[in-house]
């Protein structure tokens, strides 16, 4: 991949341009680990992305979570959103209503 697209790997994974591709095999990988796991790589991932980027990340990985899991689903995104806006400023977590 680094020949190919001359990038690293880590590179092309932290950068928010391949949101869509990064977020369609991650909500795939999300059904196979636990929300703790899920939470601490979105943050790492996250770390540095605008706030659009961020949102379209989370409705794609998170878009089937309540058909598959009802109302643990719903309280799973939550605190996925939670964990990914701790330490965010006021005006930015307004934003996201």
């Amino acid at each position: 991949m680094d020949d190919l697209y001359d990038a690293t790997f880590y590179q092309w994974l932290r950068s928010e341009d391949n949101v869509l591709v990064t977020a369609s095999y991650l909500q795939r990988l999300a059904g196979e680990y636990d929300l703790e796991r899920i939470e601490h790589a979105l943050c790492w991932l996250v770390n540095g992305w605008r706030l659009e980027s961020i949102a379209i990340l989370v409705k794609q990985v998170t878009f089937d979570w309540v058909v598959t899991k009802g109302d643990q689903g719903e309280l799973n995104r939550a605190r996925l959103v939670l964990a990914l806006t701790d330490n965010w400023a006021i005006q930015y977590i307004a934003r996201l209503a």
